[in-house]
């Protein structure tokens, strides 16, 4: 039995040996439709639907149009926000249909989230860290970034733009960059309810206790902030 754009098919065999007969299910095909007319547009996480004529069946039917991001899922805790921040030109994917959610992300991808989120404002001059060179995706980002007090650098005055990003990181260029649009709202956690307060850096301390009052970042228990643990791309955009 051939299968059919919406049924699926059957190869019938009999082994020579034992006589014994067995099938192989063969898939669906799936309906074919060139250019689907677009009723709901895909986003990054959620597919969309079009309709159309499929050469198979020579039906008009209703197709499936995949999501941009086929490693993504709608209804992930970061659904809503990467189809935000997609569709705002905020983050790109590790390639043209592929997020890298589990991925960890880097300072300089940071950086250039923050300075996409302001608009690209245009910078001249070159970037004060040894470790940034022209031309490089991230680099206007951080000349933005240092000139507005977002990003310090290391004391051996480097950026370090491909190190993996810590949580106590994000928060403090998150809290800054608030900062720099004067949209502080002076909240702030005592963050009592956490064992690990040990592991955060001095100059985390004011930008975590904000982050954890506005719900920027939970903990990652009731118990253990975990400041210097890495982020992933998805627990960013979010």
């Amino acid at each position: 039995k051939a299968p059919t754009c919406t049924e699926v098919g059957w190869n019938a065999y009999q082994c020579s040996y034992c006589g014994i007969r067995y099938g192989e299910e063969l898939p669906a095909l799936g309906h074919d439709v060139a250019e689907p007319v677009v009723i709901t547009e895909p986003t990054a996480t959620k597919d969309g639907v079009g309709t159309g004529h499929c050469s198979r069946c020579d039906q008009d039917v209703e197709v499936v149009i995949s999501r941009i991001f086929i490693d993504t899922k709608p209804g992930k805790f970061y659904s809503e926000a990467l189809d935000y921040c997609y569709a705002n030109g905020i983050i790109n994917g590790m390639s043209e249909n592929t997020f890298g959610p589990d991925h960890e992300l880097n300072r300089g991808q940071l950086v250039t989230m923050l300075h996409r989120l302001a608009g690209s404002p245009a910078v001249e001059g070159e970037s004060p860290f040894t470790d940034v060179h022209a031309g490089a995706y991230y680099a206007d980002a951080v000349i933005w970034a240092n000139r507005n007090g977002i990003v310090m650098g290391y004391d051996d005055g480097t950026f370090r733009p491909d190190e993996v990003i810590t949580r106590e990181q994000i928060v403090t260029m998150l809290h800054r960059y608030v900062v720099m649009l004067e949209k502080d709202n002076g909240a702030r956690d005592d963050l009592s309810a956490f064992t690990d307060l040990d592991m955060l850096h001095s100059y985390a301390l004011e930008p975590m206790q904000w982050a954890v009052a506005n719900g920027v970042v939970n903990g990652m228990s009731e118990t253990v902030l975990g400041p210097r643990g890495y982020a992933t791309r998805a627990q960013t955009v979010t």
